[in-house]
């Protein structure tokens, strides 16, 4: 059964990245159906992409509701994470197919190990980012039951504490439940600060990007910094150590591999977590290069500036000034 590989987006317009993801994704995985589930469907889409629309229910305003995170902050940026475990659990109680869940700034490699995945036994499988995070960057559910107990697990955590975050729940659940969570592995040993207790990475030839590397290679959020996107820049908490000698761009397989300085041996990537969200990360045609570009000609600067973004933010704070003076 093939796995559905599936991208969740509500609260605000389709965006750009997203857009160029999806049909990237679905020209390098054409066996396997693209699913955008969404409170506001877009026409920019092909129709190789099954838009779903989904309304939120009482349960789920209940929880935005009561939710304690700063509801102004990117259209309910925090729920709108969290509320991707209720779409997800809507539309599988109607599927009987495995699912992948990506990000939308989360870019596959041609030769993500889709079939693997899609064969687990665990309910979920995803990446643990740190002691306190796990991330939903590349977050395998299993079935409609699963989905299930994922969002009613959430919706628990939030119930007793509602500055629980969508990461920090899915650590807790892969901490009370192990049996449940299968570790996606996010590096080699080298590249670890210390020792991982289990280890999953003698069942790939490769690794999942949970935020570390997309971030060193591509450079933060421009829309945090007025346009600007500070390069290898290190995660908070991270479990990882590394520098730019460790990334090199394979070109047989047209995506980053890792390695280690005192041996010849590469490690396959499988994902890169690009939150800058710069679209020549995100397109089939310049993905390949933005990616070569960045990991093997921008080591020596320390931050990019993306004009576009800067003119963004100023049109949107000048029209709030403006608004603002006719009222």
């Amino acid at each position: 059964m093939d796995t559905q590989l599936v991208f969740v987006h509500l609260g605000s317009p389709i965006p750009l990245h997203l857009i160029l993801n999806m049909r990237r994704t679905s020209k390098l995985f054409p066996k396997n159906e693209i699913i955008f589930l969404t409170d506001r469907p877009s026409k920019l889409l092909k129709k190789n992409i099954h838009q779903k629309k989904i309304e939120l229910d009482e349960e789920d305003i209940k929880v935005r509701d009561k939710y304690a995170f700063p509801k102004d902050f990117r259209n309910n940026f925090w729920f709108s994470s969290l509320a991707r475990f209720s779409l997800i659990d809507k539309y599988m109680a109607n599927s009987q197919k495995p699912v992948l869940h990506i990000e939308s700034d989360v870019v596959l490699s041609p030769d993500f190990p889709l079939e693997f995945i899609g064969n687990l036994n665990q309910s979920f499988a995803y990446p643990v980012v740190s002691h306190r995070r796990a991330i939903a960057s590349t977050l395998f559910i299993k079935d409609s039951k699963s989905a299930s107990f994922l969002w009613d697990y959430a919706q628990k955590m939030v119930e007793s504490n509602s500055l629980s975050s969508d990461m920090e729940i899915l650590f807790s659940l892969h901490s009370q439940f192990p049996q449940m969570v299968f570790e996606l592995p996010i590096a080699p040993q080298f590249l670890r600060r210390e020792a991982e207790v289990t280890s999953n990475s003698e069942s790939f030839e490769g690794f999942f990007d949970g935020h570390d590397f997309g971030v060193y290679v591509a450079g933060t959020n421009p829309w945090n910094s007025r346009g600007w996107s500070r390069l290898h820049a290190r995660i908070p908490e991270s479990l990882l150590s590394f520098d730019s000698k460790n990334i090199f761009f394979e070109r047989h397989r047209s995506f980053i591999s890792l390695r280690d300085n005192r041996d010849i041996k590469s490690y396959k990537l499988y994902s890169l977590h690009i939150t800058n969200k710069n679209p020549l990360f995100f397109s089939f045609l310049t993905s390949r290069l933005a990616i070569k570009i960045w990991t093997e000609t921008m080591q020596a600067a320390d931050k990019t500036f993306h004009p576009l973004v800067w003119l963004i933010m100023l049109f949107r704070f000048l029209s709030k000034k403006i608004k603002a003076l006719l009222t």
